[in-house]
């Protein structure tokens, strides 16, 4: 097996993870894309998983402060 200086810590880190999910301390499972919240900023996405995934987050429009500091400010 080649070891390159950029993989280190990705094998660290996997030894990690495997013995802890040996220990049954960690219960690695499939999530989908429905639950990945950091597709958000990362991945093109349908309006629907956009707005689900913006109200996950709490994510506020723009507008919603402009409303918002016009209540306040009165």
């Amino acid at each position: 097996m080649v070891h390159h200086e950029r993989s280190k810590y990705i094998d660290t880190h996997f030894h990690f993870i495997r013995d802890h999910v040996k220990k049954e301390e960690v219960k690695v499972m499939h999530a989908t894309t429905h639950d990945q919240v950091v597709y958000i900023f990362t991945k093109p996405l349908s309006i629907f998983l956009f707005e689900n995934l913006k109200d996950v987050i709490e994510m506020k429009d723009k507008k919603y402060f402009s409303l918002k500091e016009k209540f306040v400010k009165n």
